[in-house]
């Protein structure tokens, strides 16, 4: 009910509420109005309570002789994250100053404005409206897993428990794998940098419990079937939980505000209190099933065969990748707080891509082939799971071999040896796991045997790594300015594309959001229409009277993408120019061809029909110029009568403008040197395999679904 209040408050324009007025304004299309709901932080709080609740209540249902100790359980925490909702409420009344106050009328205790501030312009998005609604519903299974596998760990015999647990751990890591892939989208199509991923702090955030519910779906599925480790899965069906919580935890404290594009600022104190509370709980919650569950005796448990030992260390390897994931987003937490003195940018306070794939691509690898080689491991080894084995071990190194290659030689220049190394394994190792699930899947349909969730979820996730890895180590990416008058040239390996303004947009129509500019990009005889956003926004809070928004435009193909991101409108060339008479200064100016030098002499200046020195309404003001271009000079006289500048032409090179006379004796000039029209400065990708990712996160949602509709494979 306080949800549907909060949606309705935002529907209803009711903007006495701080929320309201800071998230929504009164031209929003009602479907970004609806996820403003999320979109700031006391939003997405009462989110996270309401998808904790629903989720608890529906998987306590499934719990049987546990119920008791897990409700409460449940209960107390709900009860701290009601707390936490509290006071960081979205029903707060706008703050009105005690000057305003005072000239109120009795017994009004707020105001409603005629509008709002909107949304942030990045938010308003397709993945912005359902991204978080997914990945929340995940995020909302973690606590009932949480208390399940703490009541859990009080008990001897936990085989009824792993076959119950399991499918909820199946939704809500499909949830989470989903909406981060969601999430991804959204950053590929907004953000305009060409990625998908950037193992930005917050991302890892929500990456950390997925890949460590992950661990608990397959924990699950040992110990329903083969009555393995199940010594202590309780703690594994806990941590996930532990560790959101923790996570979010750093994302509402302020720590990441300067150093994540998806952070939310500071909370209020008694809400990041409680907050703190729920991790502490959390992490004694771990350590109690820890101790409890290792005190227990060591039930029966068939032998363990090779499937279960291949699983194991795929398991450790993948809670490895949670833990440097989890030590990255700590990393700026732990520099502010101990205030190590390391630097305040934001590129000096996080931990760099580059490092993030040096570190993971150890572990990564082998988890890979060993996601890969657990379908054809039974419970003992036969010499037809070996040929088969061999067989696609042949298959996916070919591949991946031709792949590199064709990488290589479309990116025109060689890496470093153990840069093509690590590709090469990396390839190798999400080919032969997509292959070998593949046959696995196909073998299973042959002989309808059922169970066909777990594959199709494994050649998912292996074609979304594939796509990853291709679209960022074999990506071409070039960077220049264009007009309507001036092609920029991008050269994408060998070939070269030409791009260029298709129309001047007015300035009236850069103010209107959403604003897209009409630009063709060509190369050989083939022209293709883009049409990337680029407007500026009024942030009425901000210090800055306009913002830039932009947006990539982006030609989808099956083999690769085409991404045309617009980054800058420049319209000057060079400015506070300041020249006394007979000094020379030389400018560089870009020109469609090739660049030009440039160089101005200043002649004499005058002011006339004013005072010396004025700045009155009659005041004229004329410099005399001499333009040296190669072994040419030419004479100009740019003016400024009445506040209006009579600017000069060079060509269409540049306008060479007069801004002000120097009053020296004698007196001099000071220029600007504007461009003919604003340059857009763009960059253009070309980013293979793009589409895998796309069919990578299909494949994955509907593996999770058949495997949560199905029994233990």
């Amino acid at each position: 009910m306080a949800f549907l209040a909060h949606v309705a408050i935002l529907m209803l324009h009711q903007f006495e509420y701080d929320y309201v007025w800071h998230n929504t304004e009164n031209q929003m299309p009602w479907i970004y109005r609806l996820s403003a709901a999320w979109a700031g932080q006391e939003g997405s709080f009462l989110l996270w309570c309401l998808t904790s609740a629903v989720a608890s209540m529906l998987v306590l249902r499934r719990i049987g002789a546990d119920r008791r100790i897990a409700g409460a359980i449940s209960a107390l925490f709900l009860a701290l994250l009601t707390g936490v909702v509290s006071y960081e409420t979205p029903f707060k009344l706008l703050p009105i100053s005690p000057d305003l106050t005072a000239l109120m009328p009795k017994g009004q205790v707020g105001i409603l404005p005629p509008d709002g501030l909107g949304l942030n312009p990045a938010l308003q998005n397709v993945w912005m409206v359902i991204h978080p609604i997914v990945i929340f519903s995940g995020f909302g299974i973690l606590l009932p897993l949480f208390s399940w596998s703490i009541a859990a760990a009080f008990r001897a015999d936990r085989a009824d428990w792993a076959q119950g647990i399991r499918p909820v751990a199946i939704v809500g890591s499909t949830l989470m794998g989903v909406g981060l892939s969601m999430g991804g989208f959204w950053a590929y199509e907004t953000l305009g940098w060409g990625g998908f991923w950037a193992w930005d702090p917050v991302e890892n955030v929500s990456l950390v419990p997925f890949l460590t519910t992950a661990v608990l779906v397959h924990v699950a599925y040992i110990g329903s079937t083969r009555k393995q480790w199940l010594r202590l899965a309780p703690v594994i069906g806990a941590l996930p939980f532990a560790w959101f919580a923790y996570g979010t935890f750093l994302a509402r404290s302020g720590a990441l505000a300067n150093v994540s594009v998806h952070s939310f600022a500071r909370m209020e104190g008694v809400a990041h209190m409680l907050l703190a509370g729920i991790v502490v709980m959390a992490v004694v919650g771990v350590i109690l099933a820890w101790i409890v569950a290792a005190k227990q005796p060591k039930a029966a448990a068939t032998e363990e065969g090779s499937r279960t030992t291949t699983m194991r260390y795929a398991l450790i390897l993948v809670y490895a990748c949670a833990i440097v994931a989890a030590l990255g987003m700590s990393f700026p937490y732990v520099v502010q707080s101990l205030r190590l003195g390391i630097g305040g940018t934001r590129n000096e306070r996080v931990i760099p891509e580059d490092l993030y794939n040096q570190l993971l691509v150890w572990p990564f690898i082998p988890m890979m082939f060993l996601v890969g080689l657990a379908p054809f491991m039974g419970w003992t080894v036969t010499k037809a799971a070996r040929v088969r084995v061999i067989v696609t071990l042949i298959i996916a190194a070919a591949l991946s071999a031709g792949a590199l290659m064709i990488g290589l030689e479309s990116l025109g220049t060689a890496p470093q040896g153990s840069i093509v190394a690590g590709l090469l394994a990396s390839l190798f190792a999400c080919s032969f796991c997509i292959l070998a699930n593949l046959y696995r899947l196909f073998e299973r349909v042959r002989v309808r045997a059922g169970r066909y969730g777990p594959y199709v979820a494994h050649v998912g996730i292996g074609f979304m790594l594939c796509g990853l890895i291709v679209s960022k180590a074999f990506e071409q990416t070039a960077m220049g300015g264009f007009s309507t008058h001036q092609a920029g040239q991008y050269k994408l390996g060998n070939t070269v594309y030409r791009v260029q303004l298709a129309s001047r947009p007015t300035a009236a129509s850069l103010m209107q959001p959403e604003n897209a500019l009409a630009v063709n990009v060509t190369h050989g005889g083939d022209t293709t229409s883009f049409h990337p956003v680029f407007f500026y926004h009024q942030a009425i809070e901000s210090d800055d009277p306009l913002q830039t928004i932009t947006r990539p435009a982006i030609r989808k193909g099956l083999l690769a993408d085409l991404y045309l991101s617009i980054g800058s409108r420049e319209t000057t060339v060079a400015d506070g120019i300041h020249l006394r008479p007979g000094e020379t200064k030389t400018i560089t100016v870009s020109t469609q061809t090739q660049p030009i030098q440039m160089g101005i002499r200043c002649v004499d200046a005058s002011e006339a029909s004013g005072v010396m020195g004025s700045s009155g309404a009659g005041l004229q003001l004329r410099a005399n110029l001499d333009l040296l271009i190669g072994n040419k000079t030419f004479r100009i006289s740019p003016t400024r009568f009445k506040g209006k500048y009579g600017d000069v032409a060079v060509g269409d090179a540049c306008v060479i403008r007069l801004e002000s006379v120097d009053h020296e004796n004698p007196m001099g000039a000071t220029l600007t040197v504007l461009y003919p029209e604003p340059i857009y400065g763009a960059e253009l990708f070309m980013k293979p395999l793009t589409s895998f990712v796309w069919l990578g996160a299909g494949l994955l949602a509907l593996g999770g679904l058949l495997a949560a509709r199905g029994k233990a494979a």
